[in-house]
């Protein structure tokens, strides 16, 4: 369904309710606005917004619980500290001094190359021998951060803290014939919308399949489409890789597109096909005869209905994380999720 078509619907659905006096409200929300029996409540709100604006929506929805889960952490870790104080008969620092030095690990030379080399390009004139002390200083200072974050969780599992502070998530629409790397559903579902020619999706692979290693028998990966129109190859990629999934080939034909990024006009995907052992007539009719050109165009529009508008986009049970991120960042929700 198109955003437009959303929008209508979400229109009608008021307007029905506005000639109905008695009209059921959503459990728990809270009326805003009524008028000679029109009631609108914040569902109402929530829906129309969604259907409206769905990438500010989401955004809202995400900067929220991120603002109050830094400030839950930033208040328990303190009461923690503060208990853990008392209990040793000591203050806060005194405590964090003993404990901290044992848990920092020391600043690499490749951190500070790797860093240096993400800030490029500096002011003219600026060597790294210049910048070089301030870089190990400002990841020592992150050492230092992290350290005091993992002494805190322990004293967390060792207290045995419940946190009921729920995040938000997105219901995503997942069609019959998009790919998965299980049939199963598992506890973990990790929601990709991806775009083979976007070299940041290239990046996130080796980083999914990390976590497909890690968690194989917990998670699943499901695959979305979201060709780019900046991405002139993206769509014919797209409908070729589920060419290739009729084949039960699909994984192995997305990684061919991955590694070949540079390589996906029509000819390239039947090369690709070949290199893979597909049944080339049958692969070249599904292609040239447009076979999942409605499926792609479902994985966009899905896609704006969720408010995505950069690829790679994840949703982790719901959860959104945009763009190319450390495995850390993944994992830590994956973890969440496992114990939640």
């Amino acid at each position: 369904m198109s955003l437009r078509c959303l929008a209508i619907a979400a229109l009608w659905i008021l307007l029905a309710g506005s000639a109905t006096p008695a009209r059921a409200q959503s459990p728990g929300a809270r009326p805003v606005a009524s008028s000679d029996g029109f009631i609108v409540d914040e569902d109402h709100l929530d829906a129309w917004w969604q259907a409206h604006d769905a990438t500010t929506y989401s955004k809202v929805r995400r900067d929220l619980y991120d603002g109050r889960r830094k400030a839950l952490d930033a208040l328990l870790g303190d009461f923690l500290l503060e208990r853990e104080a008392r209990s040793r008969r000591t203050t806060v620092q005194a405590v964090l001094d003993e404990e901290l030095p044992g848990r920092t690990s020391a600043v690499t030379d490749s951190e500070i190359r790797e860093l240096y080399e993400a800030s490029l390009p500096l002011p003219e004139g600026v060597t790294f021998e210049q910048v070089k002390p301030m870089i190990a200083a400002y990841l020592q200072g992150k050492h230092v951060e992290d350290a005091r974050a993992r002494f805190v969780e322990e004293l967390r599992r060792m207290a045995g803290v419940v946190v009921d502070l729920e995040p938000p998530r997105q219901v995503i629409t997942v069609g019959a014939g998009d790919p998965v790397t299980s049939p199963a559903q598992k506890p973990v579902e990790i929601v990709e919308f991806a775009d083979f020619q976007c070299p940041y999706c290239r990046q996130l692979e080796p980083v999914l399949k990390q976590l497909r290693s890690k968690y194989a028998d917990r998670l699943r990966l499901i695959w979305k489409d979201f060709p780019l129109s900046i991405h002139a190859e993206a769509r014919g990629a797209a409908e070729a890789a589920r060419c290739a999934a009729d084949q039960q080939r699909f994984w192995e034909y997305h990684d061919l597109l991955f590694a070949n990024q540079q390589a996906l006009a029509p000819d390239d995907l039947k090369r690709h096909a070949r290199a893979l052992g597909l049944d080339e007539t049958r692969f070249t009719a599904c292609l040239e005869g447009g076979s999942h050109r409605t499926e792609v165009a479902a994985g966009l529009e899905e896609g704006m209905r969720q408010g995505v508008q950069a690829t790679p986009t994840v949703f982790v049970n719901g959860r959104p994380i945009i763009g190319v991120q450390r495995l850390e960042a993944y994992e830590k929700v994956v973890l969440e999720e496992l114990d939640h």
